[in-house]
């Protein structure tokens, strides 16, 4: 079988290396998606349940490109052969729908198109007269459609997990939990790492190592949110044993993460959202000024520094903001091991030149990510050899 995971863009490929390391297989990425095997049910709930790349995760039911989308519905919803395991006499549905770029259409009228054909499919193909249901429906068609793609599936998530529970306390950059994820990826964060984000904001990307590092599912709170144990296939079994085998391996140790930040402010946010995240006791959060990095690391014992970049606000002028660029990769020569990492997140990654050539680094790779309509600019330096 088939599942789906819709991904920020950009983030396709730091998904699909998750979803590997999750148990898929013959990942394929999409647009804003990645199509992958799966072994059962159960195995996609458990992806659903720890993956922190996926905006949600879908059992796939189509995809494909379309030019006209009332007729391309029409003739692939028809086609789908592999609902029989999720239909049952009674059921209720709702049709949902996500759009990213320009369309002739509204979300509102694919919903409609899409739910027309799935409820003659149903009764056509599986005798289940189904009825429409807008709130917690037995089964959630949701379909994701980016420029001319559409990716249509059973949602197993049942809400947009990019939008973290902890992330309470907020600021003005705060950015999606599945983004500050993603970046961690692109820097090739391990477990083992010693990792530090100097400009903690809201404390996402603290937060985000530290779930993938104690192995701590994202949704760990929200196990009575999650859509598939509504689903025909754990209706009569439930879903409490496939949690207690994962929850148990959750480690409690300290972890190596640090989180500083010179505004105290945002590292109370931060502490504050990594209590509510249940990941307080394994991280340290603290108020450190950048240009204090050297004292609390030896030399070259940091292998990663990851974080969202300061940018001029009403608070911090363009002037401060350049010298804390230029304190960042001063200290960053200095505490980060030779074959360590820089990952930022930014708008603008041509303010930080300046800065990081000054003390030797050099881009391995960059990309650009997509928040709504806003462009992101993820880019890893390294120490030039």
């Amino acid at each position: 079988m088939k599942g789906v995971a819709i991904v920020p863009l950009g983030l396709e490929d730091a998904a699909r290396e998750e979803l590997e390391g999750l148990g898929a297989s013959e990942a394929e990425v999409l647009k804003g998606a990645v199509l992958f095997q799966i072994k059962d049910c159960e195995e996609l709930a458990k992806i659903a349940y720890v993956s922190q790349s996926a905006d949600r995760v879908l059992f796939h039911l189509a995809h494909f490109s379309f030019a006209d989308i009332r007729k391309d519905v029409e003739k692939h919803i028809g086609k789908v052969e592999n609902f029989g395991d999720f239909a049952f006499e009674g059921m209720s549905f709702r049709a949902s729908c996500e759009r990213r770029g320009e369309h002739g259409f509204s979300s509102p009228d694919v919903e409609k198109l899409l739910g027309d054909a799935l409820h003659r499919l149903m009764k056509r193909e599986y005798g289940v007269d189904a009825a429409v249901k807008m709130a917690s429906p037995d089964v959630t068609f949701f379909a994701s459609i980016v420029d001319d793609s559409f990716a249509l599936g059973i949602d197993f998530t049942g809400f947009d997990a990019g939008k973290r529970d902890y992330k309470i306390f907020l600021t003005p950059v705060s950015v999606r939990g599945t983004i500050s994820y993603g970046l961690l990826r692109y820097a090739g964060y391990r477990k083992k790492h010693t990792l530090l984000d100097p400009f903690v904001n809201d404390g996402a990307i603290v937060i985000e190592a530290a779930l993938y590092a104690s192995g701590k599912p994202v949704q760990f709170y929200r196990k009575d949110k999650l859509a598939f144990a509504r689903l025909a296939p754990f209706r009569e079994k439930g879903v409490s044993s496939l949690f207690e085998s994962i929850d148990k391996k959750i480690k409690k140790e300290k972890l190596p993460i640090s989180g500083f930040d010179a505004a105290f402010q945002y590292v109370d946010y931060g502490r504050k959202n990594a209590k509510i995240a249940g990941v307080e006791k394994v991280v340290y959060l603290s108020r450190v000024e950048s240009e204090w990095l050297d004292i609390k690391f030896r030399e070259k014992s940091v292998d990663r520094i990851v974080t969202k970049i300061p940018e001029p606000s009403r608070k911090l002028v363009s002037k401060d903001v350049q010298k804390l660029y230029g304190e960042l990769f001063y200290q960053a020569e200095y505490i980060l091991k030779d074959d360590g990492k820089v990952g930022v997140l930014c708008r603008d990654l041509a303010v930080l030149e300046p800065h990081y050539a000054k003390y030797g680094f050099v881009i391995e790779r960059q990309k650009d990510v997509w928040t709504g309509e806003q462009r992101l600019c993820m880019a890893i330096l390294v120490k030039w050899k």
